[in-house]
């Protein structure tokens, strides 16, 4: 399609802007509204300034950014990031290049409309002579539906180190095998440095580590649970004893005090002021009244029953849950206690928000999805090489019989990197999301992997199931 055609004042200011821009290249130009006090019979005087808003053509996705540009038939005493307006969107970056041209970025917030719209209105801007602009300008992108962080399927890659065959995984048709604890063993690092250092519960080594970007380990302590999680104060993590303690760590490691609850815990993070606790039995998920100093408070809500969930996560009035044996997301409104959306997930483990979707970890088809929130739409963001495990709606339980080799005590899944190398996941149980990838605990590959533009670059081998990470600062 041709683009519109430039008013005769831009056509011959468009050198100015810097680049070689061809007429027929323009995304959306300026879509000009008259202001009816104008009338309706000619054109404008020359008096009122007018803008033109260029752009490159395409559709964005949600947290996506776009440059934008806007020139001005003359020069203003005012044409600000306040003259702009848009919707599903922000503006970001204003600045101004010369006495007519402006630039910014427009970045997308929206996942659920058709559109994006940047709006220059009448009567926003005025020149030098105290005219305002009769005209106003407007550009309009398509929505690009898919969530922020999504990758294609990977190729097949090399593994480039020796897998690791003596920790348990699991075995279609034949569950979890080969589980044995043991002291925790000092794991290999591979590839690029990590992004930042972080967290890892190690649980069949009974222990929590820090590990460093280097894959260095700072320090260790014992727990015996499935989950660590952590806020600007604390780590939380399960007592080694009984898991209806929790612990509660300093982020140099040291206990600073526990809580006891009347039934074990799989998960327990904090929000704000908020608590939320997730149970190992078939239980409400609850919600506590929290203080960083005081520590837990009052019952605030519960959910509806669910059944061993792995985690929780809160946005706004939003809890969304992983009920895990339920074979469901579940997200409820804390407020009104309405469900307001259920979505079937093949044992989802850990989980989180971003931004309208909702980021959960498949274990047992050894992916990552994300679901709209709004619309309910679904999307595979991460699998192994296998074209089955790309399917979105995939029935659940619907895994074929895959294995690869003879040579080993057990048939192994093909989602082992030892069989698909580098890039698969193999039920993995929990994740990390990054403005640029994620972490990811690839547990049944005994190791802790980063994920960027769809491949594994960094790889944290020899972990004796690995169920959860926590990205955290180094301390000084």
């Amino acid at each position: 399609m041709d683009s519109p055609p430039l008013p005769e004042w831009i056509s011959k200011r468009v050198e100015v802007i810097g680049e070689n821009i061809q007429k027929g290249a323009l995304a959306f130009c300026l879509v000009i509204f008259t202001a009816s006090s104008c009338g309706g019979d000619s054109a404008l005087e020359a008096t009122f300034p007018e803008v033109a808003i260029l752009a490159e053509a395409r559709s964005l996705r949600v947290e996506e950014m776009v440059a934008v540009k806007f020139v001005l038939s003359g020069p203003s005493v005012d044409f600000s990031a306040n003259s702009i307006t848009v919707r599903g969107g922000t503006v970001e970056n204003f600045r101004k290049l010369s006495d007519t041209i402006y630039t910014a970025e427009l970045v997308s917030m929206e996942s659920f409309k058709s559109h994006i719209d940047l709006v220059v209105g009448e009567n926003t801007f005025s020149d030098g002579a105290g005219n305002f602009n009769r005209t106003g300008a407007a550009i309009s992108f398509p929505v690009d539906a898919r969530p922020p962080l999504i990758y294609d399927p990977p190729p097949v890659q090399p593994l480039i180190y020796a897998p690791e065959k003596k920790y348990s995984y699991y075995s279609p048709r034949q569950g979890t095998i080969n589980v044995a604890y043991a002291d925790f063993v000092t794991p290999a690092m591979h590839g690029q440095l990590f992004p930042t250092s972080f967290l890892v519960q190690v649980q069949y080594a009974n222990t929590l580590a820090h590990i460093s970007r280097e894959g260095a380990v700072k320090w260790t302590y014992p727990s015996a649970g499935h989950f660590v999680t952590a806020d600007e104060s604390n780590i939380f993590i399960n007592g080694l004893q009984d898991n209806r303690r929790v612990d509660v760590l300093s982020h140099a490691g040291n206990l600073k005090f526990s809580m006891a609850f009347d039934l074990p815990v799989n998960y327990l993070r904090t929000e704000g002021n908020r608590l939320i606790v997730v149970y190992d039995t078939e239980a409400p998920v609850d919600i506590f009244s929290w203080d960083s100093d005081m520590g837990r408070g009052a019952l605030q809500f519960s959910s509806v029953v669910v059944q061993y969930g792995r985690s929780a996560r809160l946005q706004g009035n939003q809890l969304a849950i992983a009920d895990t044996f339920g074979l469901r997301v579940i997200i409820q409104n804390v407020e009104t206690a309405t469900v307001e959306g259920s979505y079937p997930a093949w044992f989802p483990n850990d989980i989180a928000w971003r931004g309208d979707f909702i980021y959960v970890v498949e274990e047992h088809n050894d992916r990552i999805i994300a679901i709209n929130a709004l619309s309910g739409r679904q999307y595979v963001v991460m699998a192994p090489p296998t074209a089955w495990r790309w399917i979105p709606d995939l029935a659940l339980g619907t895994e074929p019989l895959e294995y690869c080799g003879n040579d080993i005590p057990y048939p192994r899944s093909l989602s082992s990197d030892m069989c698909s190398g580098m890039s698969t996941l193999y039920a993995p149980n929990g994740l990390a999301l990054r403005k640029d990838g994620m972490l990811v605990a690839d547990t049944d590959n005994s190791r802790v992997v980063y994920i960027k533009n769809g491949q594994v670059v960094s790889a944290l081998v020899g972990l004796n199931n690995p169920v959860q990470v926590v990205e955290v600062e180094d301390l000084p």
